[in-house]
């Protein structure tokens, strides 16, 4: 009888693991479209995306907001994208809250709204995702502690005046 309940479990566990699939993660050398994605106005993203800047939590999010807050042209100067992942949030809360509270951003923002790319972006806790693309393919992929946001962007920074 033990050994019948021990099947029932094992077949049940496969049966359920088949209708959840893994996550099916972003990797190096994969192209990404993000040809029509745009801002948080509606605007079309015009510049050319070498990064993808992706915090999965709300820590994460506010570190890259903070920066960006006090570096409006960052992203423009160096084609960097902020990703926010909103699928989650009910269409009423993103009408009434998220999207005004974005539009006062000086930067742009990709409002990830139908989880077409955020929920591909490998995360960390408590660190910041940084897709690095080469005509929309994925070059490199690298997190970023809290600590060193502010560190890692001037790197950034510096990459694209040696760039040019």
């Amino acid at each position: 009888m033990r050994n019948i309940k021990q099947i029932c479990i094992f077949v049940s566990m496969v049966f359920f693991a088949q209708l959840c699939p893994a996550a099916d993660y972003i990797s190096e050398n994969e192209y990404i479209d993000l040809s029509g994605v745009s801002d948080q106005f509606g605007v079309t993203i015009s510049f050319s995306v070498r990064y993808l800047l992706y915090g999965p939590g709300k820590t994460e999010s506010e570190a890259i907001v903070s920066y960006l807050s006090t570096n409006a042209s960052f992203c423009t100067k160096n084609g960097v994208l902020f990703l926010m992942d909103i699928q989650a949030i009910p269409g009423m809360i993103v009408k009434l809250f998220v999207n005004p509270s974005m539009k006062k951003y000086p930067f742009p923002v990709f409002p990830d709204t139908k989880g077409i790319i955020a929920p591909r972006i490998p995360v960390r806790s408590e660190h910041v995702t940084l897709v690095q693309l080469a005509d929309t393919k994925t070059e490199n992929i690298s997190f970023i502690a809290l600590s060193d946001i502010t560190e890692q962007f001037k790197k950034i920074q510096q990459n694209t005046q040696q760039t040019k």
